[in-house]
């Protein structure tokens, strides 16, 4: 754990989106704060390391549109 290094949290929670990569971030810190607090590792990489929004949206408009149904 000594050698996870900020870039590396962020190489893996960007193939994640969202709800799965909050998740993630939210157990890297406290993963993280635990470990810094009992010592086992000296520095905390995700906490710097705020979601990003990814490019593609997880839902598209459309499908938030009612469909129109033909009769």
């Amino acid at each position: 754990m000594r050698e996870v290094t900020r870039d590396d949290v962020l190489v893996q929670v960007k193939t994640l989106d969202g709800h799965e990569r909050h998740q993630t971030l939210v157990a890297l810190r406290s993963l993280f704060g635990w470990a810094k607090k009992n010592g086992i590792v000296f520095r905390n990489p995700p906490p710097a390391s705020r979601p990003v929004r990814s490019s593609t949206p997880s839902c598209s408009p459309a499908a938030l549109q009612p469909c129109s149904l033909s009769r």
